[in-house]
């Protein structure tokens, strides 16, 4: 798949998304500019069946990386094998820079038409990586339409999706082409 970026930031995604026998395996490269800055992002995410994320692996060219593990039950290693409290009960994860993560807890809550669900998740900011908890919303608006919320910023946004619940447009930030 590919996305591009309908708002300031320009850049162009190119997501593989293979199943396997234990789940899926995403390879993502998003390559342009990021708040004015170049930003050249590989990530790669180890998904079961159920959409839990199992391993984020994540780096930025000339600056940052990130490594970690889950045990999809909400508990959170970095490489040095010490448990991340702070991220305790998360079971998605969602990078700033690309659409693909939207569809981890689209899937994974397979919410009826007209239901909501809060979770928390594992965001990862762009340019640090420095992975924090966010507390965010899904509200299914209709078959092919979801309303995504971020609770402590108030910022909102509608999602239209295919039938596997990958993004095709997502209101004024990215749309797959």
């Amino acid at each position: 798949m590919v996305w591009v970026s309908v708002s300031n930031d320009r850049t162009t995604e190119h997501l593989r998304l293979d199943a396997g026998p234990a789940g899926f395996r995403a390879n993502g490269l998003v390559v342009g500019r990021f708040d004015g800055l170049p930003l050249r992002l590989r990530y790669t995410l180890d998904i079961a069946d159920d959409w839990t994320v199992g391993s984020l692996r994540a780096d930025l060219e000339g600056g940052a990386g990130l490594d970690l593990d889950s045990d999809r039950r909400g508990n959170w290693h970095g490489t040095d094998g010490m448990q991340l409290e702070t991220l305790e009960g998360c079971l998605d994860v969602d990078i700033q820079a690309t659409p693909f993560t939207n569809t981890l807890p689209i899937r994974r809550l397979g919410l009826e038409v007209g239901g909501s669900r809060e979770i928390s998740v594992v965001y990862i900011p762009m340019p640090s990586l420095v992975p924090r908890r966010a507390q965010q919303k899904y509200t299914r608006l209709g078959p092919d339409k979801y309303l995504f919320e971020g609770l402590e910023t108030g910022f909102r946004a509608v999602l239209q999706v295919d039938d596997q619940g990958l993004v095709l447009e997502y209101t004024g930030l990215f749309r797959r082409v």
